[in-house]
């Protein structure tokens, strides 16, 4: 699998930053800290560290440490397996919009250029004006 930027802000169909993850507000020396843009690394973070009472202790610890290469790395390399798990926790915990944006980050669509060709495709070309016979006197 190739790199992926985990420092990708997730914004919302408008293109506009989201902001999260969601939690009690911060403060640093009495004063709240901004609200910080949402990323593929914290989303991602934040899905894997979400506790799940039917997971194993192996489990959790396999979270536990894709969680820690997230962290480390802006452009981590992800096993086929490593995709699969991110998506799978990114899917339990967010609302759709963010599901989508995060999975097209972690497992981009396949031929971008053959969806393009298959919209033209389903667009229908305007039908050609039907030749009209010219009336000889």
């Amino acid at each position: 699998m190739p790199k992926i930027d985990v420092t990708k802000e997730v914004r919302d169909l408008e293109g506009n930053p989201i902001f999260g993850p969601p939690g009690a507000p911060v403060e640093i020396d009495g004063e709240p800290t901004p609200p910080q843009k949402m990323t593929v690394r914290s989303a991602c973070i934040q899905a894997l560290l979400t506790a799940d009472e039917r997971d194993s202790g192996t489990q959790k610890f396999e979270a536990f440490r894709l969680a820690q290469k997230i962290q480390e790395d802006d452009n981590p390399h992800f096993k086929s397996e490593e995709i699969a798990r991110l998506k799978k926790a990114v899917g339990k915990i967010f609302i759709p919009v963010v599901v989508g944006r995060v999975w097209d980050y972690l497992d981009p669509p396949k031929d971008e250029l053959h969806a393009e060709t298959s919209k033209d495709a389903a667009t229908p070309s305007p039908e050609p004006e039907p030749e009209t016979e010219t009336e000889t006197k």
